[in-house]
């Protein structure tokens, strides 16, 4: 290769160098999208309490389903919705022993009410990660609910360096502010005994911890993810 040759590749080279580095300065800056954190704890823990639901519907466990009472239980904190149901304050007056029946209670209530139709939605309708934020010191997972051919959201509030599920919202309803306004509202009226009365007969209504399903949900049409959290009379 002769020299001038040579010096036309060499202004070619310089000439693309050059356009690069102009489109480079020309063009703004694209911002990387922030990346769904799929891979938190709190997804995850909310993925295994998902997921011990839909065992429950493919691998027959008895009919009190202890199998899986037992492994959502290790995923809510019910101790946490226990203390934030009847506020810091209150919770400071009452005894060991009433604390322990509170918490005790409480698990028995949503383990009867919510569980059976939590095996139901769940095991038929499709869960998938949304976004993830934080609010004080808890961490809200949004998700949507896929049931058929209706899509809702679904909030999870999580607390805890291993986070616990204490909440979930649906709809703008959400399970332990609804649950806070029905046991303050029965202490005010009679105090512990008959907020706790009241707590222990709902948790009678539908037939006992993991049995049968509340109020006919079992033969009910799926047609509302507001099913999962049905109020609290």
């Amino acid at each position: 290769m002769n020299t001038s040759s040579r010096s036309f590749i060499r202004s070619l080279q310089q000439a693309f160098a050059g356009a690069s580095l102009l489109t480079a300065m020309a063009l703004p800056a694209v911002a990387e999208e922030p990346q769904a954190a799929t891979g938190s704890a709190a997804w995850s823990n909310v993925q295994r309490l998902l997921q011990s639901f839909q065992m429950d519907r493919q691998v027959k466990v008895g009919r009190s389903g202890k199998v899986n009472l037992i492994a959502a239980s290790d995923l809510i904190d019910y101790r946490q919705i226990a203390q934030r149901s009847v506020g810091k304050a209150q919770w400071q007056t009452l005894t060991a022993a009433q604390r322990e029946d509170l918490t005790s209670t409480i698990e028995s209530l949503v383990q009867t009410r919510y569980y059976p139709r939590w095996r139901k939605i769940f095991g038929k309708g499709a869960v998938t990660f949304v976004s993830e934020s934080k609010k004080g010191s808890d961490t809200i997972v949004t998700t949507n609910l896929t049931l058929g051919h209706k899509c809702e959201p679904l909030l999870w509030q999580l607390c805890g360096s291993n986070p616990k599920i204490v909440s979930l919202a649906v709809d703008k309803n959400d399970l332990l502010t609804r649950l806070k306004e029905r046991i303050q509202a029965h202490q005010a009226k009679g105090g512990y005994a008959e907020m706790i009365s009241w707590l222990k007969g709902k948790g009678k209504t539908d037939g006992g911890a993991g049995g049968g399903d509340a109020v006919g949900v079992a033969d009910a049409p799926l047609k509302t993810s507001a099913r999962t959290i049905d109020l609290i009379d």
